[in-house]
């Protein structure tokens, strides 16, 4: 075969044989609408706290339940601000956020404002140590704290949670709270059980010598007995009647270890509790001092019974402070004041007593006034008055005075007699007023006019 053929051949090959028919052309494509990109979310980078006292800032973050690392977004950050409301501990909650530092999230701050009007609480009756109860509420609530605030959201809290506790001890006591007071000052919330609290019908000592139990009975029982029992409350009842007795002997350190009750006697209803005394040891009167004036000192050793090196009776020394006040109100320091303190040496076995005092300014003598009397009588009582104008107060001579007045029967029918006296504190005057009554008719007595004897 010639090389043409071949090439023609080939030819034959590559060509088709018949013209293909035309075809229509494709329908352009349709594009799809591209979604918009997400908005991009940044993490909370930092966590922060302001305006908190009482509580720590990892605690109060805590409660609000975010942590760093999770998506920064408004929904989650009011969550937490309502977490924190739900609380009760806080008057006000509030958030801002930006840019941390970084710029890579955000930087979340909670501004809080806390309750500061706090009350402490005690227990009553729940049959578990105070300390394991404190223990446990510290475990269990997230914002504890010693003292909380009296709203009734965070005493529930704390109710349940104590109610928790009773219940893994297997009580089935049922647990209350309320605001309550033993006193003006002392209000406070307790948590206690359902029932009735029990009544002291008789109370019992043991482990003391220095003083007979009869003698603690009688001291105690106008306070004690028919008083509902609570544990801290009648420590309270027994400081208050039975220490002084104790400290009058110079046994500074008794104490009630220990109150045990049971079922009153004799089928009486209510508790009889037994007290364990600790009597402790005697202690001696050591330095006796006044501070805060240095011009009664010597009236302090004329006045009180105290000698230093002797028993200590706290008495005496409660009554030398008073007999010092009326010494300085003897001269003219109307608003004098004094406190006692006392320095304990254990090891000596003795107590050294300061009495701070606060004198005050000192007042003179301003006007006589006399209420109750004719102009005669008031007349001639002004001029039995020796107490001059200008001079030297003394807060005595008014009583004194009208002693004297009904000693020596200037009055035939006087009755009540009092001074009263009023404080210039601008001018440090003190001004006097005597109140005279006549004594009142016996029922179908004719009164006869007083009589005066001048």
């Amino acid at each position: 075969m010639t090389r043409f053929a071949i090439l023609l051949a080939a030819a034959a090959v590559v060509l088709p044989a018949q013209k293909a028919p035309a075809r229509k052309p494709a329908p352009a494509a349709q594009s799809k609408p591209v979604p918009p990109a997400p908005p991009q979310v940044f993490a909370v980078e930092t966590i922060s706290v302001e305006g908190n006292k009482l509580y720590s800032s990892q605690a109060i973050a805590a409660v609000a339940g975010l942590t760093t690392g999770v998506p920064g977004e408004k929904e989650k950050f009011d969550a937490a601000r309502d977490r924190l409301v739900s609380t009760g501990v806080f008057t006000t909650v509030g958030y801002r956020y930006g840019p941390a530092a970084s710029g890579k999230g955000y930087a979340l701050v909670f501004e809080v404002a806390e309750l500061d009007q706090l009350l402490p609480y005690k227990f009553d009756r729940l049959g578990q140590d105070e300390a394991v109860i404190r223990a446990w509420l510290k475990a269990k609530i997230p914002l504890f704290g010693q003292n909380i605030p009296g709203n009734q959201p965070v005493i529930d809290s704390y109710r349940d949670a104590v109610q928790a506790l009773l219940k893994e001890k297997g009580s089935a006591e049922t647990v209350r709270a309320k605001v309550t007071s033993d006193g003006p000052s002392d209000l406070h919330v307790l948590f206690y059980p359902a029932g009735a609290p029990p009544v002291v019908a008789e109370v019992y000592f043991k482990g003391g010598k220095a003083i007979p139990e009869k003698a603690l009975q009688r001291a105690i029982a106008p306070a004690a007995i028919g008083a509902e029992f609570r544990d801290d409350r009648f420590q309270e009842i027994l400081a208050l009647g039975l220490l002084p007795i104790y400290e009058a002997q110079g046994r500074l350190r008794a104490k009630f270890t220990k109150l045990e009750t049971a079922p009153a006697r004799g089928g009486v209803k209510g508790l009889a509790v037994t007290v364990t005394v600790d009597e402790g040891e005697v202690y001696t009167l050591g330095d006796v001092r006044v501070e805060g004036t240095q011009t009664f000192n010597k009236e302090l050793a004329r006045v009180s019974e105290l000698s230093t090196g002797e028993v200590l009776n706290f008495d005496q020394v409660k009554q030398g402070r008073e007999k010092l006040l009326r010494a300085m109100r003897r001269n003219g320091y109307m608003k004098a004041k004094g406190e006692i303190e006392r320095s304990i040496d254990d090891k000596k076995k003795s107590v050294e007593v300061t009495y701070r005092v606060d004198p005050g300014p000192q007042f003179n003598f301003g006007k006589l006034f006399v209420k109750g009397l004719d102009l005669h009588g008031e007349h001639e009582i002004k001029k039995l008055w020796n107490l001059p104008a200008g001079k030297t107060f003394n807060a005595e001579y008014a009583d004194y005075f009208l002693n004297r007045v009904r000693e020596d029967g200037y009055f035939d029918d006087l009755g009540e007699t009092k001074p009263e006296v009023t404080l210039d504190e601008g001018a440090l005057l003190a001004d006097v007023t005597l109140v005279f009554k006549a004594a009142p008719a016996k029922p179908g007595e004719k009164r006869e006019p007083r009589r005066r004897k001048f």
